[in-house]
């Protein structure tokens, strides 16, 4: 089950289930693409444990991109590499997760791509 939004998707062998408060929808795998990237962020709250974290920047930079002096509490910030998985059908399905784990979907994806080729998913 991925929860997305108000939304939960259920992953079942034959197909893909669709909760949405009160309604059901059924989806084919066939009609289904997920892709994922990895996506920088500048984070200013905690540092997630399974982040990775890839550069500094400051909270108020100037033109060079270092700090700027004009602010006495500019403060460094980490930059980290985090995942983006999008979910799409051509039935309206629009869904992006974005996890603090870079290359959070690759397994996913490989394993779903797996039973497609096998003839599983269809």
């Amino acid at each position: 089950m991925i929860p997305v939004g108000k939304q939960k998707l259920y992953l079942f062998p034959d197909r893909i289930l669709i909760f949405d408060n009160k309604k059901v929808g059924g989806l084919s795998y066939a009609n289904f693409n997920i892709t994922q990237h990895d996506q920088r962020f500048i984070e200013r709250g905690i540092v997630p444990r399974d982040g990775t974290v890839i550069d500094y920047t400051w909270q108020y930079v100037n033109k060079s991109g270092g700090p700027d002096k004009r602010f006495q509490n500019n403060r460094k910030l980490p930059i980290l590499m985090y995942s983006e998985i999008l979910c799409q059908s051509n039935t309206g399905l629009n869904e992006l997760i974005q996890l603090s784990k870079q290359g959070a979907g690759v397994g996913l994806i490989q394993q779903l791509n797996r039973y497609k080729s096998n003839g599983f998913l269809s």
